[in-house]
Protein backbone atom coordinates (compact mmCIF):
# COMPACT_ATOMS: atom_id res chain seq x y z
CA UNK A 1 0.00 0.00 0.00
CA UNK A 2 1.08 3.57 -0.64
CA UNK A 3 -0.26 6.63 1.15
CA UNK A 4 0.32 10.23 0.13
CA UNK A 5 -0.52 12.51 3.06
CA UNK A 6 0.58 15.92 4.26
CA UNK A 7 3.21 15.99 6.99
CA UNK A 8 1.73 15.59 10.50
CA UNK A 9 -1.79 14.93 9.15
CA UNK A 10 -2.04 11.24 9.97
CA UNK A 11 -2.37 8.96 12.96
CA UNK A 12 -2.46 5.27 13.76
CA UNK A 13 -3.91 3.93 16.99
CA UNK A 14 -2.29 0.87 18.56
CA UNK A 15 -3.75 -0.79 21.67
CA UNK A 16 -1.97 -3.56 23.58
CA UNK A 17 0.44 -4.52 20.83
CA UNK A 18 4.18 -4.21 20.20
CA UNK A 19 5.70 -1.39 18.14
CA UNK A 20 4.49 -1.89 14.57
CA UNK A 21 4.28 0.04 11.28
CA UNK A 22 4.38 3.83 11.63
CA UNK A 23 4.59 3.50 15.40
CA UNK A 24 7.78 1.51 15.08
CA UNK A 25 9.23 3.79 12.40
CA UNK A 26 8.32 7.15 13.94
CA UNK A 27 7.71 6.39 17.62
CA UNK A 28 4.61 6.20 19.78
CA UNK A 29 2.91 8.81 21.93
CA UNK A 30 0.40 7.96 24.68
CA UNK A 31 -3.09 9.50 24.55
CA UNK A 32 -3.73 11.83 27.51
CA UNK A 33 -6.43 14.29 28.56
CA UNK A 34 -4.73 16.95 26.43
CA UNK A 35 -4.69 14.67 23.39
CA UNK A 36 -7.95 12.76 23.88
CA UNK A 37 -9.49 13.68 20.51
CA UNK A 38 -8.05 13.31 17.01
CA UNK A 39 -8.31 17.08 16.54
CA UNK A 40 -6.22 17.70 19.68
CA UNK A 41 -3.59 15.15 18.64
CA UNK A 42 -3.13 16.46 15.09
CA UNK A 43 -3.23 20.14 16.19
CA UNK A 44 -0.27 19.44 18.48
CA UNK A 45 1.95 18.84 15.42
CA UNK A 46 0.89 21.71 13.15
Amino acid sequence: ETYNVDSHQYENIYINMPDFGLGKALGNEPVSKATHTEKQRLKKHT
